[in-house]
């Protein structure tokens, strides 16, 4: 796997991005990331050890870590798929307000339109939280808990 371009498209593509990662991180709202993330250390423990090889640095831990969200596409599927039932529930009141009812179509325009988006914004915010969070990430990974 080639990390350069399996990280690429899931990095800040330019400084508004930037400015809205770091003011999100700044104001907390990335904070339930951190024990997601945590989370899913702990599910994928032993394949991040394999991977990493016998002696593990931080910079490997990571980085192996970064590439399992990116493999997987998510890090807690329940709670990515409340999040977005919100955000479509968010866009059915939107619609609502202007006088659009028909909430089934909403929601079909909303996925089509919305969904592959949200899906890569989601994984460039764990991937923000993974370079923010390096010592928990190693400790867990190395055997404690934060």
């Amino acid at each position: 796997m080639n990390e350069n371009n399996d990280f690429a498209k899931y990095e800040a593509a330019n400084d508004a991005e930037r400015k809205t990662l770091e003011l999100s991180w700044a104001e907390g709202r990335l904070q339930r990331h951190i024990e997601l993330i945590l989370a899913f250390l702990d599910r994928q423990h032993e394949d991040i050890l394999r991977l990493t090889g016998s002696s593990p640095e931080p910079a490997e831990l990571l980085r192996t870590t970064k590439r399992m969200i990116v493999q997987a596409g998510t890090v807690h599927p329940q709670s990515e798929m409340q999040d977005q039932i919100r955000a479509i529930h968010d866009e059915i009141w939107y619609r609502g307000e202007k006088g659009d009812y028909d909430r089934e179509r909403i929601t079909q325009d909303w996925t089509s339109q919305h969904a592959q988006a949200w899906r890569r914004w989601r994984i460039k915010e764990y991937l923000f939280v993974s370079d923010r969070c390096v010592t928990p990430i190693v400790h867990r990974l190395l055997g404690g808990k934060p």
